[in-house]
């Protein structure tokens, strides 16, 4: 756990096994949905391609069963930025 938390491991370079390939899919299957609803007057709804794209990047090589709990976590963790972020704006 040390060597993962370590700011040396941190700024290591590593390979790239296409994950910009992944997250411009991502950003394109959110911005394809995401771009037509917000006009649409449904922002809400914004958020489920968000979900989506989260899906694409960081549960590429997970089966399905793995993945579901993944997502549960992003979707935790992306819930959690939002509320702090607009709580600080208040």
């Amino acid at each position: 756990m040390g060597r993962v938390l370590s700011p040396r491991g941190a700024l290591t370079l590593h390979e790239v096994d296409g994950a910009l390939l992944f997250a411009v899919r991502a950003a394109l299957a959110m911005g394809l949905v995401a771009v037509p609803i917000v006009p649409a007057g449904r922002p809400d709804l914004a958020v489920y391609a968000m979900l989506g794209s989260f899906t694409t990047t960081f549960c590429r090589n997970l089966p399905y069963a793995r993945r579901a709990p993944v997502l549960a976590l992003a979707a935790a963790a992306m819930t959690a930025c939002v509320g702090s972020g607009s709580a600080l704006a208040v």
